[in-house]
């Protein structure tokens, strides 16, 4: 009778442990490998709505999130109806080189939400359309990558993306990094200081 106890409780203990495991499908992101030379968000500010003033642009610095989990201090949240802009300051000699987005996002679908991820093009001085949440899993880390059209970076050296969420619901983000592909990436100075109150008016 007790071995047969022991060996119920052991069975229950293995479903148990089955029970919990994280979806396999969570660590998908690692496989998501982008060469080049990382550019960093610096700064970042809310061209409408709002950020919470305790959140930082160096969490978009890299993905470390999956599945569900939640770590304040490592992601930026977006109120409904906010709109994100990035500034990049690409590497000097850079300026015709290709560049890559990698995104790794936690909120709604698109399906429930549409979460556009648009870049300014200087010259027509417009926002254009890179993407959008079609890739994301119903409020699980997500990653993706993004390849941005040409022409981006401004007379200034820098590229400038932008993320809105819409009235319905916020969205997180873990990782919204510019990757320069390419022989002419150059080597990228070390970010500027992060000011939590430093403010960039959004372009014109």
């Amino acid at each position: 009778m007790v071995n047969a106890r022991l060996a119920l409780l052991a069975s229950l203990t293995t479903l148990t442990a089955c029970s919990v495991t994280d979806d396999p499908q969570d660590s998908l992101g690692d496989a998501l490998t982008v060469s080049g030379t990382p550019v960093f968000c610096r700064p970042m500010t809310a061209a409408s709505g709002a950020l919470s003033s305790d959140q930082r642009a160096d969490a978009l610095d890299r993905a470390e999130l999956t599945g569900t989990k939640d770590d304040w201090r490592r992601y930026v949240e977006l109120s409904t109806g906010t709109q994100l802009v990035c500034r990049y300051t690409v590497p000097a000699g850079a300026s015709g080189a290709a560049l890559t987005l990698t995104v790794n996002y936690r909120g709604p679908t698109r399906a429930e939400m549409k979460v556009p991820f648009e870049a300014y093009d200087p010259v027509s001085k417009s926002w254009v359309t890179v993407g959008d949440n079609a890739f994301a899993r119903d409020w699980r880390w997500t990653r993706s990558a993004m390849n941005l059209p040409a022409g981006l970076v401004g007379a200034d050296g820098a590229v400038q993306l932008r993320v809105t969420t819409g009235a319905a619901d916020v969205a997180d983000l873990d990782e919204l990094v510019v990757w320069v592909q390419g022989a002419d990436a150059g080597t990228v100075s070390p970010p500027p200081a992060v000011d939590a109150g430093s403010t960039m008016p959004p372009p014109p």
